[in-house]
């Protein structure tokens, strides 16, 4: 984010329904780099598959897909695009 404001950063299943909320709040200026563990909001892992997030800041609103995959030894990785931030040494 550019300046200090409110801030979302939520996760939601295909069909609409809020997976997990990770950022709610006002933000400060700066890149941050979110984690997403797998789990709800009530801490159960989702299944993998095709979610979406949505980054609202103050009246904007981004919504990008993201792929959440099984990997062989059992674990998950979220595939999907970063999340906008300021260029390396920019």
């Amino acid at each position: 984010m550019s300046a200090e404001g409110p801030a979302s950063l939520k996760v939601y299943e295909s069909s609409g329904r809020l997976v997990r909320t990770l950022a709610q709040g006002r933000t400060r200026p700066g890149a941050c780099t979110p984690v997403w563990d797998a789990t709800d909001n009530q801490g159960r892992r989702v299944a993998a598959g095709v979610d979406f997030y949505s980054l609202g800041t103050g009246c904007d609103l981004l919504r990008r897909k993201v792929v959440l995959a099984e990997q062989q030894n059992g674990g998950r990785a979220g595939l999907g695009p970063a999340l906008p931030g300021p260029s390396p040494g920019g």
